[in-house]
């Protein structure tokens, strides 16, 4: 059987333009909608992700709280002891136990310093995952920032805190003799000197330990303590934490 070619009917089922532009059209919505459906599950993935961290922070910042409560109140104790063991020291022949006191509150109190550890365990893995993009609140960012600014400056005191400490802690060696810090038993315990000027000089670096020690307290942790707390409030309020 012959088969014979009409151009007319080949012309016929041959696509017209509206049609190529009506199926590039569904082609672009499809694309377009994907895109914004991606767009919106990344959107949806990121306020989970935000909140996430958001509680998170809150925890860290609960126990930083607890912390600062007990280094504030231990700072307190120090000081006292401290005070203590200067008297002690300004008075050598007043009692008979002078130098059984002396031992006990020097090592107790004369060899301790307070300190405040931050728990930066979320802050550390949203710096090095990029993630802190994800808190989009401004207000809240700008509290964290305020926030853990205020714990590396509080940082920065403790480096000097530890200078004057071990000044301090240098210096008593030309009063006290350390082993009987292993054996505080040890019986008809001895100064290295009674001497004045030397008792003088060491009280006056104990005082001035004493003194960086409130700065850091006072000042410093103070207004750790305070941004803190409003820290706290403020995620739990914007992200409804419980």
């Amino acid at each position: 059987m012959e088969v014979h070619y009409h151009p007319e009917e080949h012309h016929k089922h041959r696509k017209k333009f509206k049609e190529y532009l009506k199926e590039g059209l569904m082609i672009f919505v499809a694309v377009f909608m994907g895109f914004i459906a991606e767009n919106i599950r990344e959107h949806i993935t990121d306020r989970i992700k935000e909140k996430e961290y958001a509680a998170s922070l809150v925890r860290d910042l609960q126990q930083d709280s607890i912390k600062l409560s007990e280094v504030i109140a231990e700072q307190k104790l120090l000081d006292k002891g401290k005070d203590s063991l200067i008297a002690v020291l300004s008075d050598s022949t007043s009692s008979p136990n002078f130098t059984d006191n002396a031992y006990r509150l020097f090592f107790k109190y004369g060899t301790s310093i307070a300190v405040f550890n931050s728990t930066d365990r979320t802050m550390s893995q949203l710096l090095s995952t990029g993630n802190l993009r994800l808190i989009e609140k401004q207000e809240v960012a700008n509290k964290i920032s305020d926030y853990y600014d205020r714990v590396k400056d509080a940082g920065t005191q403790v480096a000097l805190n530890n200078t004057s400490a071990d000044d301090c802690f240098q210096y008593a060696q030309n009063l006290f003799i350390f082993q009987y810090g292993l054996k505080p038993k040890t019986p008809n315990k001895q100064l290295i000197t009674r001497d004045h000027d030397t008792m003088v000089k060491y009280i006056n670096k104990l005082t001035q330990m004493k003194i960086a020690e409130q700065f850091y307290v006072l000042n410093d942790l103070k207004q750790v303590n305070k941004s803190c707390i409003e820290l706290i409030k403020l995620l739990k309020t914007e992200y409804h934490i419980s």
